[in-house]
Order: C-alpha cells, then structure tokens, then sequence
C-alpha cells in the first residue's frame, strides 16, 4: 500500500506541470492549424491549384472535376512541368496570381507564425503522453475503488 500511495503521491505533484506543458504544446498546434485554415492567400493559390488541375485533367478517362487536392498531388506541383519544360505548375499558378493583381496574397507564409513550432511538435509523442495520462488516472480509479472496498470492510 505504502509504494501505491507514494505513487499517487508522486503522480499528485507532477499533475499540474505534465497537464500544463501538454496543453501548451497542443495550443501552439491548433494556434498553427488556425493560421493555416484562415489564411486567404493560401486558399486563393489552393483554388488556382485546383482550377489549374482540372483543366490538366480535362479529358481524362474519369472526366470529373476534382473538389479538392491531395497533400500528394500539391509535393508534385514543384515537379510537373509546362509544355517549355522550365515552368512548373507552381511556377504558373504563383505568375496567374501576379497577373491577377494578387500578389500581396501571396505574402501568406508571413502569416503563418506558429508553424515552424508546431512543426516540432511529433503528433505520436502527444498521443503517447495523452495515452500515459490516462493509464496514470484509470490506475488511480482502480487503487481508489481496491482501498474503497478495503475501508468498507472494516
């Protein structure tokens, strides 16, 4: 009982300081992810993207518009070259925006100020200190409801 309780004990102290450094760590991701989802210069060169890529698969076998892009499709953009062999897709989208008057849109990366950290932040390494927590309060339960019943039959 004595080591149980010196666990307990031990899990008492380090709650606050575990739990504190989680919820950071998981606030700098959905901080980044917001960037991310509210940027207009990013969702206007994901629609030119788009626009561009369906007209590339204009006549394909399947003949349907795409409604979205893959994270695979968009590694491609930078591989995928025009008719004059030089310009890549990227390229071209980034030019159509200029030509647009769009520039200033594409200043987005600045935008994006918690990435770099949140890109630090390892998802399995979150995922397994959540799961440890949980393990820490489902043993707690456990010696809770074992010493419950040990006082109960006295």
């Amino acid at each position: 009982h004595f080591e149980q309780r010196l666990k307990i004990l031990m899990m008492k102290l380090q709650w606050d300081g575990i739990t504190a450094e989680l919820s950071q760590r998981c606030k700098v991701v959905c901080v980044a992810c917001e960037e991310i989802m509210s940027s207009k210069g990013l969702a206007l060169v994901l629609r030119q993207i788009l626009v561009i890529g369906n007209i590339m698969n204009e006549g394909s076998k399947t003949g349907k518009q795409a409604s979205g892009i893959t994270l695979n499709s968009l590694l491609k953009l930078i591989n995928t070259k025009g008719a004059d062999k030089k310009t890549t897709v990227l390229d071209y989208v980034i030019n159509l925006c200029f030509d647009k008057g769009q520039q200033s849109q594409l200043d987005f990366p600045n935008d994006f100020v918690h990435i770099e950290n949140a890109s630090r932040t390892p998802e399995k390494e979150i995922e397994k200190e959540l799961k440890g927590l949980n393990n820490q309060v489902q043993s707690l339960k456990k010696e809770q409801e074992r010493c419950s019943q040990e006082y109960d039959n006295f």
